[in-house]
């Protein structure tokens, strides 16, 4: 989200401060999620005012003709992913785990099949970092996982082993994978706080 931002803002990003691009990674979300999932410019602009980003629609086509020109191959992986799913036998895989996703007949809706690629890996790189980190629990006296939402697990645990709970989450969570010839990185931000809502 934040190298999308910088692409967005260009020049002017350094010279925000760090509460003011906090903001303005959050605002490009939504931009940078349309433009990956294929959303139709109109409905775009209409989904950001009713979240109530205050966007021009021209400013919202230009972000993402800069987001086109900096990312060039996103077409085409968009173009491929559907083909993928438009061909027998009509499926596409998570590269993580192999589940799958089919469409009977090959009815396929474009903006879908971009969006279950992707989201399909990340839930499997969740899951899979949920896995390793169970078995974990049984060396602590008590700890337990509270919520996974999206990208997000929470854990409880005495403030004793707060420390060694966040280490641990770390290597559970913290994967890599390869992918068409590329190392693939995902790592993660650990954070501890004396409640769910104070992290």
């Amino acid at each position: 989200h934040i190298e999308c931002a910088k692409i967005i803002w260009g020049d002017k990003w350094s010279a925000y401060d760090s509460d003011m691009q906090k903001q303005l990674r959050e605002n490009v979300k939504n931009i940078e999620y349309g433009y990956l999932y294929m959303a139709q410019l109109d409905t775009l602009h209409k989904t950001m005012l009713k979240a109530g980003n205050m966007i021009k629609l021209q400013d919202l086509a230009l972000a993402i003709d800069k987001l086109t020109k900096a990312m060039p191959d996103i077409k085409g992986w968009q173009t491929g992913t559907i083909a993928r799913a438009m061909q027998p036998p009509h499926e596409l895989r998570d590269f993580v785990l192999g589940r799958r996703r089919c469409w009977p007949m090959g009815n396929v809706e474009g903006p879908e099949a971009v969006n279950a690629s992707v989201q399909f890996a990340a839930a499997a790189i969740m899951n899979t970092g949920m896995a390793l980190m169970m078995p974990k629990l049984d060396a602590y006296q008590q700890a337990w996982p509270i919520a996974q939402i999206h990208d997000a697990a929470v854990f409880e645990c005495w403030e004793d082993d707060a420390e060694r709970l966040a280490a641990d989450c770390k290597e559970s969570f913290e994967q890599t994978y390869e992918r068409s010839g590329r190392t693939i990185p995902f790592p993660i931000d650990v954070k501890i706080g004396p409640s769910w809502d104070r992290v």
